[in-house]
């Protein structure tokens, strides 16, 4: 019996090409971790060094769950490299995927990655936690003395900023205009207090 072929197969092939840039949107269910499994593959297929690709997801079951598949893709890919390539009963993206994890293997071999024993070279995190990084390397910036913590309610940290910007006397016309704005828009009330 003949494989199904996708109908989005051309917007599918596009999504994976490094080339490109894209966005996304299916329902569930509809193969999108695989696709983004595939242009992972596809990216670490050109690069020197791992680390060089980032993969942000939202919440870190989405990153364990991406970081385990290409893992995943990655041995069947060494399976099939052991085995002389000789594999049965495979669907086309299943085909595709491991095409691309050879290829990453590859790569690994050539340039000593080691990824199968080294999987913390993928950059595969949170939004959250790829901010934390960022604070982390950039201290003088932030003017930090310690490392932040990240709130799980941040609601009094939105108000403090925003009372903050209103209350600051600005070094700039533009922002103290921008300001002057923004109250007369809220009618010179946030949350039903009254800004004075």
């Amino acid at each position: 019996m003949a494989a199904l072929e996708l109908s989005d197969l051309d917007q599918r092939r596009q999504a994976v090409d490094p080339e490109l840039s894209c966005i996304v949107r299916a329902p569930a269910g509809s193969g999108k971790t695989e696709l983004l499994i595939q242009r992972l593959l596809a990216l670490l297929g050109r690069v020197e060094r791992p680390d060089e690709i980032l993969a942000i997801t939202f919440t870190r079951k989405a990153a364990a769950e991406m970081r385990q598949r290409v893992l995943l893709a990655l041995q069947q890919g060494q399976e099939f490299l052991d085995c002389n390539g000789k594999i049965v009963d495979e669907e086309n993206h299943q085909r595709k995927t491991r095409q691309l994890a050879c290829a990453v293997l590859e790569r690994d071999r050539k340039l000593g990655w080691h990824l199968l024993h080294h999987p913390d070279q993928l950059q595969i995190q949170t939004i959250d936690s790829f901010n934390a990084t960022l604070i982390r390397r950039m201290p003088w910036l932030t003017r930090m003395g310690g490392l932040p913590q990240v709130s799980v309610m941040p609601a009094q940290l939105y108000r403090d900023a925003v009372a903050e910007v209103i209350h600051l006397h600005h070094d700039t016309e533009v922002v103290n205009d921008a300001v002057r704005q923004l109250l007369i828009h809220l009618d010179n009330r946030i949350n039903g207090y009254a800004i004075y």
